[in-house]
C-alpha cells in the first residue's frame, strides 16, 4: 500500500469519525416529532452514539461540537486537502476545545454544564487567580493569541 493510500483511508476515518459524531450529538428533537419515533435510543447514531454523546458534552461542554470539526480538519490535513495549512486548522481546534469551554466558564455564571469538565478545570483556577473579569481578559486575549498564530490573522 503507497503511502498516499494510506493517507486517504485514515483522511476517510477521520471524515467517518467526524460526522459519526456530530450526529451522535445532535438532539433527536431536531428532527420534529418523529425525530423520537424514528430514533427511540434517544440518539440519531443509536446506542452507541448516547455512549460518546455523555461523555464529550461532560467533557466540553457546549463546544463538543468543535470535536467534529478538530476530525474533519484532521481529514483535510491527512488527504493533504488544506493547502499545508493543516497543521494550522488543526491547532485551531485543538485550542478551541480548551479555550472556548474556559471562556464560557468564566464569563457566564453558573455555567458548569455549558463549560464541561475543561472548562472547570481550566477556569475554576483561573478565576481564583485574577478573578472573573481578569479571567475573560486572559481567556480573550488568548483566543486572539491563537487566531494570530494560526490563521495569521493581523491583530493590529
Amino acid at each position: 500500500m503507497s503511502d498516499k493510500q494510506r493517507r486517504e483511508i485514515l483522511a476517510v476515518g477521520l471524515l467517518a469519525a467526524a460526522v459519526f459524531v456530530l450526529l451522535a450529538l445532535l438532539p433527536v428533537g431536531l428532527l420534529g416529532s418523529r425525530g423520537p419515533e424514528w430514533f427511540p435510543s434517544g440518539n440519531i447514531m443509536g446506542v452507541a452514539g448516547n455512549w460518546l454523546r455523555e461523555p464529550l458534552v461532560a467533557l466540553f461542554g457546549a463546544a463538543a461540537p468543535l470535536l467534529a470539526a478538530a476530525l474533519g480538519v484532521g481529514a483535510l490535513s491527512a488527504a493533504d486537502r488544506s493547502g499545508g495549512r493543516g497543521w494550522h486548522w488543526t491547532a485551531l481546534s485543538g485550542g478551541l476545545l480548551v479555550l472556548v469551554p474556559t471562556l464560557i466558564w468564566v464569563a457566564l455564571p453558573n455555567a458548569e454544564p455549558a463549560a464541561g469538565w475543561i472548562g472547570a478545570t481550566v477556569g475554576g483556577p483561573l478565576t481564583g487567580l485574577v478573578g472573573r473579569f481578569g479571567a475573560v481578559f486572559v481567556t480573550s486575549v488568548l483566543l486572539v493569541v491563537l487566531a494570530v498564530a494560526t490563521l495569521e490573522w493581523s491583530a493590529v
